[in-house]
């Protein structure tokens, strides 16, 4: 929902989002495991609300796209 500043914080998803400085660390990880599954696709999502800032490690794969959607 727009506005809801809720995210998994089940301990492995705790992990990877401490690790990489902000929820959008395990985001960029599911999304990821979703583009190596299909690797023909391109697969989007959105860099929004509390996954604007970017992840410190993780990279998205080739065929992810992050849309950025600027509110501020």
């Amino acid at each position: 929902n727009d506005g809801n500043y809720t995210n998994c914080t089940c301990p492995d998803c705790k992990k990877l989002d401490d690790a990489e400085g902000g929820p959008s660390g395990s985001l960029i990880h599911f999304i990821n495991k979703l583009a190596d599954r299909f690797p023909d696709k391109e697969i989007a999502t959105l860099a929004y609300l509390y996954t604007m800032n970017p992840p410190k490690q993780v990279k998205p794969r080739p065929n992810v796209v992050v849309m950025l959607c600027d509110i501020d």
